[in-house]
């Protein structure tokens, strides 16, 4: 196959209404490109980084918005906003799967490259790290204390340490 050829047709030609739309021009410069990759497996690794720091861009924005509604009082809404943010987790734990298929000597050369880098220098991470006392904090006020209760005394089904009203 001729690789060159491909890379085009992946890199799109950013004109189509699905292109302009996603930004797919921009997208793909900022991206790991496989004709910059020292190492083929550095592609993976950094495409699979790169998209899960996307994903915890989506749940932070998710759980920005679970704020708002927890502060309506919105439950339906908080609820169906949760399992955005669960299944987001879920498909993230998966592709992580994708890295098991570098060698250690693949890994190790990437190791090398990053230096010290980790993902506890990850924005998302970090950003996600702390989001969840505000989110405590509105489930508690608007849920908890603005009725009289506290987890043990919830009457609100589930909440009551799994137990059923």
């Amino acid at each position: 196959m001729n690789r060159e050829q491909f890379y085009e047709i992946m890199s799109g030609e950013g004109t189509l209404d699905y292109e302009l739309y996603l930004n797919t021009k921009g997208c793909f410069r900022a991206k790991a490109n496989s004709r910059n990759c020292a190492i083929r497996m550095s592609c993976n690794f950094k495409l699979v980084h790169q998209i899960e720091e996307l994903w915890m861009k989506l749940i932070a924005y998710t759980l920005l918005d679970i704020d708002e509604y927890l502060q309506q009082e919105n439950t339906n809404r908080v609820i169906t906003l949760f399992r955005r943010v669960h299944l987001t987790q879920k498909m993230m734990i998966e592709q992580v799967g994708l890295l098991e298929t570098m060698s250690p000597k693949e890994y190790q050369e990437i190791r090398k490259r990053l230096g010290n880098g980790s993902g506890q220098e990850s924005p998302g991470f970090r950003v996600l790290l702390k989001m969840y006392q505000p989110i405590w904090n509105s489930f508690k006020a608007h849920y908890l204390d603005k009725h009289g209760l506290t987890i043990e005394k919830s009457t609100i089904p589930n909440i009551r340490m799994g137990k059923p009203t």
